[in-house]
């Protein structure tokens, strides 16, 4: 799945993303950032993780059903 796939799909990722991190902004969900980076880093912010931890966590949720993300992860 790529990011023009997670945003067609916002409103089920939305609430995928609030039941993982419950201290997000609801406002932050209103609309899919532009970018999985400026997401990665409200994550950071409300949820006390480094940058690359939100974004690892992030990416986690949104891709883990993706074929080739898990191909991806698995090579490093």
């Amino acid at each position: 799945m790529e990011w023009k796939q997670v945003t067609r799909n916002w409103e089920a990722v939305a609430a995928r993303l609030k039941a993982r991190f419950p201290e997000i902004d609801p406002a932050a969900l209103h609309h899919p950032p532009a970018q999985i980076e400026a997401l990665a880093e409200h994550v950071a912010e409300r949820h006390d993780l480094t940058l690359y931890e939100a974004h690892d966590e992030v990416e986690q949720i949104l891709f883990a059903d993706s074929l080739s993300f898990q191909i991806r992860r698995m090579a490093g």
